[in-house]
């Protein structure tokens, strides 16, 4: 095993192009799987940090247009400039043998000097992703390492290892630990970040972090080994304080057997809120939907039109009906289970004979009420990027974990 000092040698600096200067002031972010950007968004607006996405790396087109679309009609917008987006699969920034992937050196020169900016500047950076997961869902294919996707979760760690980012996130489904066949795979994807980092992970539930959605998520935190001087994975686990950004959690334990249960369909919009909710009321569906005014969201008319047969089923689904997907209804006065699962399974609108429209799903995600997706994109590409994207609250409360932990450990120093 290289130490890390022989393994940093290897990233050489190139001096032949002039680098742009860097704000030490900011933390470099380079995102991966980017999707819409939802994890990217959560570094980019959490509080009181002074995170800088550098680059999005996204290979579905459809997704790449919604990043873009949904930075610049923020009421504040973020600049994406044209050559941020990676349009690449990440096999085309891993090394193997030590040189780029035939027909992929171009991209890697341009990713590299953007991490040598980095380098040259002395700035903290870090990776951020969640590798696609079907193939580690329960509810998914289930073909693990050896699927479609599968092989992403570890070249995404193999860039890790080979890049040497000061830190990293990844993000993942729950199945990578609750099967032991996935497990096993797990394992082996930290011997390899054990190298040169030392990490935490944890299954978390959006719903602790103010998102309101139960969606259980493998969340792993690693920071470089050589940063952390008579350190281990216990000292960084404790040191993370998950819990002190989980602002939700009491809340939610507390008020278990508060939350209603499922009820004959009511199409009346204006049935009262029940009472002795305490801290759980900015929790459940309606509150979210009012919250972001969903009414008079630009994706508010990016919803499916059923037929009269199916809005007669529709009727006899009840309110906050969790069995099966495809008939799956919100309850009004409760979190959901899930924001979307796809076209053809997005979940019943609580009081309404339709499934929820794009607007409300984003909502569900938590975000921002001004963040919005393109109006003329098909339904089913929308939905797909609500979806397969991080809940925005739990990214924003990851990204102040992260920056807490840097700053206590001196490892990020503001105006130094």
């Amino acid at each position: 095993m290289n130490s890390f000092s022989e393994r940093f040698k290897m990233l050489k600096i190139s001096k032949s192009d002039k680098l742009p200067e860097l704000d030490a002031n900011k933390i470099g972010v380079y995102s991966f799987f980017s999707c819409s950007g939802f994890l990217d968004l959560g570094f980019e607006l959490a509080n009181g940090t002074p995170y800088e996405v550098r680059m999005a790396n996204e290979i579905d087109e459809h997704f790449r247009e919604c990043y873009r679309y949904a930075r610049a009609h923020l009421n504040q917008p973020i600049s994406v400039p044209e050559d941020f987006i990676f349009p690449n699969s990440i096999s085309d920034f891993v090394k193997w043998g030590g040189r780029p992937k035939r027909g992929c050196e171009e991209t890697y020169h341009k990713f590299s000097q953007l991490l040598e900016a980095e380098r040259q500047s002395g700035r903290v950076f870090g990776f951020i992703g969640g590798p696609p997961c079907p193939d580690f869902s329960i509810a998914g294919k289930n073909a693990g390492k050896d699927g479609d996707v599968g092989p992403l979760s570890s070249k995404y760690v193999r860039l890790i290892c080979q890049e040497l980012p000061h830190f990293f996130v990844f993000e993942n489904v729950k199945g990578l630990l609750s099967s032991e066949k996935h497990f096993r795979y797990f394992k082996s994807l930290c011997i390899k970040l054990s190298e040169q980092y030392y990490f935490s992970y944890k299954l978390v539930n959006s719903l602790w972090y103010g998102v309101p959605q139960y969606r259980e998520r493998l969340m792993i935190v690693g920071v470089r080994r050589d940063l952390l001087e008579d350190y281990s994975n216990r000292d960084m686990e404790k040191d993370l304080h998950w819990e002190d950004f989980q602002w939700a959690r009491q809340y939610v334990d507390e008020a278990r057997n508060q939350w209603p249960t499922s009820q004959p369909f009511n199409p009346d919009p204006n049935v009262p809120r029940p009472r002795d909710r305490r801290g759980v009321k900015d929790l459940s569906i309606k509150e979210w939907w009012e919250k972001n005014d969903v009414a008079n969201h630009p994706n508010q008319v990016n919803q499916t039109k059923p037929k009269p047969k199916t809005i007669a089923r529709f009727a006899t689904i009840r309110e906050g009906n969790s069995v099966g997907k495809s008939y799956h209804r919100l309850h009004r006065w409760k979190y959901a289970f899930t924001a979307c699962y796809g076209h053809n399974e997005v979940p019943l609108h609580p009081w309404e004979n339709r499934r929820i429209s794009v607007a409300e799903a984003l909502a569900t995600q938590s975000l921002p009420r001004d963040f919005s997706l393109p109006v003329d994109m098909g339904i089913s590409a929308l939905f797909k990027a609500v979806g397969n994207g991080v809940p925005f609250l739990m990214s924003q409360r990851i990204a102040e974990m992260v920056y807490a932990f840097l700053v206590n450990h001196r490892i990020f120093r503001r105006g130094q």
